[in-house]
């Protein structure tokens, strides 16, 4: 017996969440229209520092200004958030004196640490490569931004399909997001081409 359904509902979840991630962090759809109430934490963040020139990627004391910038009441419960490509590239940097920016996680369960802050990834921030973006945010989600959402809701429609021998599966949520403490999250700029 192979439960079809709950295999996806699940693939579905994943989906959804990915969709959110997206809506909360840069205030738009998949088709990067701009959604009502929801500004996007690109958009709430303030920029602390922008790199030098964006060939010379980012350094070590571009990191430092970013932490420096946040208000140290919101330190307690800051994370660093970037993509994973931004993590790997961090990773193989090192400082002036060839010590690496940080030394990932050594297991699976563990965020890596940054400046004694956990990074957490964002697939939707941008590359560290990408002019003018933000792929680095530091600050405190609890303070910086407040979510309103409702339960996903996962609805299976057999009987109309049930001549064929199938089953759809419709997913709704409603998701609403607003800034709240300015200055709550900061953002490391890339120079501009």
């Amino acid at each position: 017996y192979f439960d079809l359904e709950r295999l996806l509902t699940n693939l579905t979840s994943l989906r959804v969440g990915r969709g959110i991630e997206t809506l909360l962090t840069l205030g738009t759809d998949s088709s990067s229209t701009s959604t009502p109430n929801n500004p996007g934490l690109i958009n709430i963040a303030q920029t602390a520092t922008t790199t030098a020139t964006l060939a010379a990627g980012i350094g070590w004391a571009d990191l430092i200004k970013t932490f420096d910038a946040l208000e140290t009441a919101y330190l307690a419960k800051a994370i660093w958030l970037m993509s994973s490509k931004t993590r790997n590239f961090l990773a193989l940097q090192e400082d002036s004196t060839s010590r690496p920016y940080f030394v990932p996680a050594p297991n699976a369960d563990g965020f890596d640490m940054l400046l004694g802050k956990p990074i957490v990834i964002n697939n939707s921030l941008a590359l560290p490569t990408t002019a003018n973006a933000k792929p680095i945010l530091f600050g405190s989600l609890f303070d910086g931004l407040q979510i309103v959402s409702s339960e996903v809701r996962v609805q299976t429609l057999v009987e109309r399909f049930a001549e064929l021998n199938e089953s759809a599966i419709i997913v709704s949520t409603r998701v609403g997001s607003a800034s709240l403490q300015a200055g709550a999250i900061q953002a490391l700029k890339l120079a501009a081409a």
